[in-house]
């Protein structure tokens, strides 16, 4: 019987078929930078694996899976082959580019070496630093500081280990004074700015503004304030900006309150 139709329009189901086809021949080939581009985020390129995983064929079955279009392109076939490169591919080390951040725990001055403590996983993760950061570096001993650069991560998504170093830096946590944030349609101003005490929690820079229900989060301080004005833009247009008969009247108080803080104003070009 002929499979039904998916629930996709006709240029999202080409879409996704093409991008499943391309994905099948990566693992075929085995090839890691070809999958990365497919699926740049590499928890979900991981799940997209076991779940093909899940399906195909073993050592010793005597059965392939092949999938086409109808545009007559090449197929794609799921081999006893495709489940070993599968396995390998999974075996490597996961890497990323990221910003661990952590409590300068140990200095070893004779190697250039640091470790810094990572709250969630309790883990101290060390890394090499270059003679000009060793005057931040000592500046910071038994302070907060940020590292960025490849970061090996264990099966849970979390840091294991820091390969390569980009950059280091002293993690700010000094009040943050709250005026405004510019979005695509313009400016919205707070009518009193507010200022925010940011706390280091999980390795996370956490801005909280109680009244409006906002917590935001940041492995530095930079992503954590553009979390806090992206979480402001949000509520602003979810709530301030919807019709009040949409709303219950939890979300009415908010609404209020938005409208009461906050105005819109806009951006003169220059």
């Amino acid at each position: 019987a002929e499979q039904a139709p998916l629930p996709f329009v006709l240029d999202d189901r080409a879409q996704v078929l093409g991008k499943y086809i391309s994905l099948v021949d990566a693992v075929s080939e085995c090839d890691a930078s070809i999958l990365s581009e497919l699926f740049p985020d590499t928890m979900w390129r991981r799940k997209v694996l076991r779940s093909v995983e899940g399906y195909c064929p073993r050592e010793g079955d005597s059965w392939s899976l092949t999938v086409s279009g109808k545009d007559g392109g090449a197929p794609a076939t799921l081999l006893p082959e495709t489940y070993q490169h599968i396995g390998e591919l999974l075996a490597e080390p996961i890497l990323e580019e990221m910003t661990v951040s952590g409590r300068l725990m140990r200095v070893l001055l004779d190697q250039r070496r640091l470790g810094i403590l990572h709250e969630q996983t309790s883990r101290i993760l060390d890394c090499n630093y270059t003679p000009e950061q060793e005057e931040l570096v000592m500046d910071n001993l038994k302070g907060i500081i940020h590292v960025t650069g490849m970061v090996e991560l264990d099966a849970s998504g979390l840091p294991k280990k820091i390969r390569d170093v980009v950059d280091i830096g002293a993690l700010d946590l000094s009040p943050l004074l709250f005026q405004s944030v510019d979005t695509a349609e313009g400016r919205l101003v707070l009518r009193q700015a507010e200022s925010i005490e940011p706390t280091f929690e999980d390795g996370q820079v956490v801005f909280e503004l109680p009244i409006l229900n906002i917590i935001a989060s940041g492995a530095t301080r930079e992503k954590a304030v553009e979390e806090l004005g992206s979480d402001l833009v949000w509520l602003w247009k979810e709530y301030a900006l919807a019709p009040r008969d949409e709303l219950s009247q939890d979300a009415k108080e908010l609404a209020e309150r938005l409208r009461d803080m906050v105005e819109e104003a806009t951006v003169e070009s220059g």
